[in-house]
């Protein structure tokens, strides 16, 4: 029997327009959003608001948990969950294993806490075609002479990502082209997620954390920090808050669904690059809502 996982993309998947465009399940979603956040949650996807960290990482929780609980709602079985970094909150409300509200207060809490952390025209940078070694040699390279740059998404064995100042990801650019990297892309994030520079942010959520309930998952959870499968509380209160300093193992992570059978993968808006990652894992069935729409979706991997 085929096994499901559903996957919550993380920052540069945003689109403006995305909180408008909600099955009718993300009305209560947006409601809790409103009383959660004291404001209203759908003027966070406007095109002049949206490029902010904040209002990012709100927006993609907001539509993770709302297409979530739509494909649930039209009998989509599911029996794991993965999130790419800001997805794993979204996955972890989806679990059951923490409050919407709760995650929607620390979310704008994590939002605000990396941006500033992050030093001026620092952000992110996509390579693709080198693999982690050689991604590692040259933000190590970039280091040596003085540069901040440290390969923070490893995607699969070809797409690394690499946080930094703009400096050190100017220097990685050049380095990683040079070695033989097919495509150098910067990423539209401010922040430089996923690297040590994230320091005081992690332990700003370390702090909010205390006091907040964190539940075992009622799904498992493929984790961002180590690439394992979730089961208790603590495992997954630790993923939260050390996950924003830490580089996202999302290859190793998938690996390890795909060891366990899962074989059908259904990526919730926005975007399409994590259905894309699963397409290229043995005997995968992927797909996108924005490529098919929920209903058709839902409908070709319960044949499948």
């Amino acid at each position: 029997m085929s096994t499901t996982a559903v996957l919550f993309p993380g920052q540069g998947e945003q689109r403006p327009g995305m909180l408008h465009e909600l099955p009718p399940e993300g009305d209560a979603v947006l409601a809790a959003a409103a009383d959660a956040l004291g404001e209203d949650p759908l003027l966070l996807d406007a095109p002049d608001v949206l490029h902010g960290t904040r209002a990012t990482q709100l927006a993609l929780l907001i539509a993770g948990v709302s297409w979530y609980r739509a494909a649930v709602a039209r009998g989509l079985a599911v029996s794991y969950l993965g999130g790419h970094s800001i997805g794993h909150w979204a996955a972890a409300v989806s679990a059951d294993a923490l409050d919407l509200p709760d995650a929607l207060r620390l979310v704008a809490l994590r939002g605000e806490a990396m941006r500033a952390a992050s030093p001026t025209g620092s952000g992110m940078t996509a390579v693709l075609g080198l693999r982690e070694e050689a991604v590692e040699r040259v933000a190590a390279s970039a280091r040596d002479a003085g540069l901040l740059a440290w390969s923070s998404n490893v995607n699969a064995d070809w797409q690394v990502a690499v946080s930094g100042t703009e400096p050190g990801l100017d220097r990685v650019s050049e380095l990683a082209r040079a070695a033989g990297a097919q495509r150098v892309v910067r990423l539209a994030v401010e922040v430089p997620a996923h690297s040590p520079l994230m320091a005081p942010a992690a332990e700003r959520l370390h702090r909010a954390l205390d006091g907040i309930e964190v539940r075992r998952p009622s799904l498992p959870l493929v984790g961002n920090l180590t690439g394992q499968t979730l089961f208790t509380a603590d495992a997954l209160r630790r993923e939260l808050w050390l996950g924003i300093e830490r580089p996202v193992r999302w290859r190793d992570g998938t690996r390890v669904l795909a060891e366990r059978g899962v074989t059908r993968w259904l990526q919730v808006p926005p975007g399409r690059s994590l259905e894309r990652l699963a397409s290229a894992l043995p005997d995968a069935r992927a797909l996108a809502v924005d490529d098919v729409g929920l209903d058709e979706a839902v409908a070709r991997l319960a044949r499948s």
